[in-house]
């Protein structure tokens, strides 16, 4: 399924910060198709059955999504290119599948250095300086 993900970056609009609870956590599987667009958007907008992460607090900034696991967002066929220069600031877990708890994250590639985990359903702010490098859904406990 890895074939078949897609990650996507887009420049957001800046709207107003919207207050939000911290979802970092600490402790997998895949998650669906390929998202399917980019642009401009509204905070925290993300995609249905998707993980979205922001360089900016209030979901807006520049975005990447996935529908699926990436063991290395700074490589491969298609990058998160502002990922390796800022650190995620914000996060949704936009996903459906109840099949799945929530998304980990990972400082390292290859999913180590588990940092951070987001429920199915739930959006944040994180506090610190993640230099995220890779994410999977999960299905045991996210935190």
């Amino acid at each position: 399924m890895a074939s078949t993900m897609r990650k996507y970056a887009a420049l957001l609009a800046v709207p107003t910060l919207v207050s939000v609870g911290v979802v970092v956590a600490d402790g997998a599987a895949a998650y669906g198709g390929p998202t399917s667009s980019v642009g401009t958007a509204a905070a925290w907008d993300c995609p249905t059955k998707a993980i979205c992460f922001w360089d900016s607090f209030g979901g807006v900034g520049q975005r990447c999504y996935w529908s699926g696991d990436d063991s290395d967002w700074l490589g491969g066929s298609t990058t998160c290119p502002w990922a390796g220069e800022k650190p995620v600031k914000s996060v949704r877990n936009n996903g459906e599948d109840e099949d799945f708890t929530g998304v980990a994250f990972y400082r390292n590639t290859g999913y180590g250095d588990r940092i951070g985990c987001t429920r199915r359903g739930q959006q944040g702010n994180l506090q610190g300086d993640y230099k995220v490098r890779s994410h999977r859904w999960i299905t045991t406990t996210c935190g």
